[in-house]
């Protein structure tokens, strides 16, 4: 966990980002801390994305899927004209999207 003083002081220092005034400076300790942050960080992404690729493989998969059925029917669908049944396939096909788009930018790696 961060300690507080730099929870604080990265608030700071947005707020005066936002100013702009930027003549206060942060002690060095405070940006090293960051610094190791960020590299945390990326190394945690780093060993998900080996981690839980086949996961992500597997569920983009299941969801391409369901997206092709879905685009099959609602075709179908507006053929026979009827427009009940493709306006909720219409919204299953935007909840399949948007879980696709979360499987391929979440997280980021």
């Amino acid at each position: 966990a961060m300690p507080r003083d730099f929870r604080a002081w990265r608030e700071k220092r947005k707020e005066k980002s936002a100013e702009g005034d930027g003549g206060w400076r942060a002690p060095k300790k405070w940006a090293r801390a960051e610094k190791a942050e960020d590299w945390r960080k990326k190394e945690l992404e780093r060993l998900n994305c080996t981690k839980y690729h086949y996961l992500k493989f597997v569920e983009r998969q299941k969801v391409e899927r369901r997206m092709k059925t879905c685009k099959k029917q609602l075709t179908v669908a507006l053929e026979k004209g009827q427009e009940e049944e493709a306006e909720t396939l219409r919204r299953t096909l935007r909840q399949h999207l948007a879980d696709h788009e979360y499987i391929r930018h979440y997280p980021t790696h």
